[in-house]
């Protein structure tokens, strides 16, 4: 039997303590803060916010939990909030470990992939990076190469293990 996946809703919002942000919490129970300061700085509808914390705050769950609704009649649904939330979530080293393992790379491919050095791979997956945040760009990469499985395809190169025989190593040189 197949079972049709059913899209997150949300549970209960609220303004978060932060200026521009919302506390949500999912119907699976999980809970994230999303700041909407861009969406606010960047929408002509969503500029009202900008000076009026109080319109801000007075938001609510909407259609049965699939989109948010402020009292002026703005709302922003489910999805797209889930997607802010996900993306502005840090990825650690700890992150970056679990994604290498669940692509089957190695540090030398891992680094490859995202165009770092392999000893920025060894230090990211080291301890001092293990529960902090790594750079952005970084986050960035990975979160794309984990959610579009043909991007990691389209810049994956395979390694062999030891060094490269002559004729490789070779075919890179220029002839006289």
């Amino acid at each position: 039997m197949n079972q049709i996946d059913t899209p997150l809703r949300i549970k209960s919002v609220s303004a978060g303590k932060v200026p521009l942000t919302l506390a949500v919490v999912w119907t699976d129970g999980s809970r994230d803060v999303v700041d909407l300061s861009g969406l606010v700085a960047r929408s002509r509808h969503f500029t009202v916010f900008a000076d009026d914390p109080e319109a801000f705050a007075d938001v609510g769950v909407a259609d049965w939990g699939y989109s948010v609704e402020w009292g002026n009649g703005l709302d922003w649904p489910a999805p797209n909030l889930k997607r802010l939330a996900d993306e502005q979530r840090s990825v650690t080293g700890a992150d970056l470990a679990a994604w290498q393992e669940g692509a089957g790379l190695s540090n030398r491919e891992a680094a490859d992939v995202l165009g770092v050095d392999l000893k920025t791979v060894k230090n990211w997956r080291a301890a001092a990076f293990r529960d902090k945040p790594l750079p952005t760009a970084a986050q960035w990469s990975i979160r794309h190469l984990t959610q579009e499985p043909l991007a990691l395809i389209a810049h994956y190169r395979p390694r062999r293990a030891g060094r490269p025989r002559k004729a490789e190593r070779d075919k890179g040189k220029r002839t006289a």
